[in-house]
């Protein structure tokens, strides 16, 4: 019988809610405006970010817009420290010497993935003269048998970060390189400066064409468009 009267009440207060849904709050909260049925919450505090079809309340600005402000202010990681003292041209990756001979490299300046020690090393080889310096953050072991490079550095002036993770095989090889730069701009960049190196060769195929830019130069008369 209890439970009944009970089950009885609940629907009932399920009831009164919806039909109350947008009206003032209960007695002895704070009245927070109306609640149209289209509010979304997020969290568990009754102070909460609700979004309407009408936009955000008023009287409750979303707590992430703080957020956005600071992020607009925040320095993007990719230009680096700044700080000459930081700024290595003596490093020698360690890993470069000891590659598998059936080892493989992707990235985000490659079409398609670099296969075998004699290519993966060519294509590093001169990859690596185009940093004019590399500002590390990170350099070092990664897990039980992996090695992580997190620097930035400049191409062409143009600022670039990179995160590069190699994998070693059983013996301490390496066997696998994932490679990958940012931002957009500097990448698209990096990847024509080794199309201009490589062209004509096997490796071209792994990068961007050539500048159009760079084309016009060499035919007097012919104007970039």
């Amino acid at each position: 019988m209890l439970a009944a009267v009970r089950l009885r009440r609940g629907k009932a207060d399920n009831a009164r809610g919806a039909a109350q849904l947008g009206r003032t709050a209960p007695l002895g909260q704070p009245d927070r405006g109306t609640r149209p049925a289209s509010a979304i919450r997020f969290g568990s505090s009754d102070a909460l970010f609700r979004l309407t079809r009408q936009g955000r309340s008023q009287q409750e600005p979303a707590p992430c817009q703080e957020g956005w402000r600071m992020a607009d202010k925040t320095k993007p990681m990719y230009l680096g420290s700044g700080d000459p003292a930081r700024q290595r041209t003596d490093y020698y990756p360690p890993w470069l010497d000891n590659l598998a001979d059936d080892v493989t490299m992707e990235g985000s300046v490659l079409n398609g993935v670099v296969r075998g020690a004699e290519d993966v090393r060519t294509v590093l080889s001169y990859a690596r003269t185009l940093y004019e310096y590399q500002d590390f953050i990170y350099i070092g072991g990664y897990g039980e048998n992996d090695f992580v490079e997190d620097y930035t550095s400049t191409v062409g002036g143009e600022p670039i970060a990179n995160i590069a993770v190699v994998y070693r095989n059983a013996e301490g090889q390496t066997q696998h390189l994932v490679v990958n730069h940012r931002p957009l701009s500097s990448v698209l960049l990096f990847s024509r400066l080794l199309g201009e190196h490589f062209a004509g060769t096997r490796y071209a195929q792994y990068f961007a064409a050539p500048s159009v830019d760079a084309d016009a130069a060499e035919e007097p008369g012919v104007r970039p468009s």
